[in-house]
């Protein structure tokens, strides 16, 4: 998918998370279509998780709980994401879901917290998903009709605890 902004704009005075969120909300057109999001500036403080590597097999909850949390203060970067709506729960996560990556390249993750004093926000409104099914055993054996969405709560929304990012040594 190309990036084509149809929709721009520059928010200041961005105190967290929640009210980035609830100027997308008024940005957005529809509950029922996709979004791409990018948002260029440079934040007063951001607080980012990285999942730590984790054998195959360990579902999203095990694997989160052992991530590394980190926090940055006047950095330059992108924060790129999707917003996905409801009804695409069992193949999406449903709502915002937000990654940054500093200007320099030498820091990223899962976005937890934010703040900012001004930011240039652009929305792409996606009308074409495409969506690749494996074709492995494994998956095409896998029994797939538990409700995961308890679980994937806990992992993308809930998961703010983690161990600092200086007590995570590398796998």
């Amino acid at each position: 998918m190309n990036f084509a902004a149809d929709h721009t704009a520059h928010v200041t005075d961005v105190k967290s998370y929640d009210s980035f969120i609830a100027e997308l909300d008024l940005m957005r057109t529809s509950e029922n279509g996709f979004i791409s999001i990018r948002a260029t500036g440079t934040f007063s403080s951001i607080h980012l998780r990285t999942a730590c590597k984790s054998e195959s097999g360990v579902d999203l909850v095990e694997a989160t709980s052992t991530q590394a949390l980190f926090d940055f203060e006047s950095i330059a970067g992108t924060l790129v994401g999707f917003w996905s709506p409801a009804y695409t729960k069992s193949i999406a996560i449903a709502g915002y879901h937000m990654h940054f990556i500093s200007a320099d390249r030498q820091h990223g993750g899962h976005v937890l917290d934010l703040a900012a004093d001004a930011i240039f926000v652009e929305l792409n409104d996606v009308n074409d998903v495409r969506l690749a099914i494996p074709e492995t055993a494994a998956f095409l054996d896998a029994d797939l009709s538990a409700d995961t969405s308890a679980a994937l709560d806990i992992a993308e929304r809930g998961g703010r605890g983690g161990r600092p990012a200086d007590d995570v040594t590398s796998t």
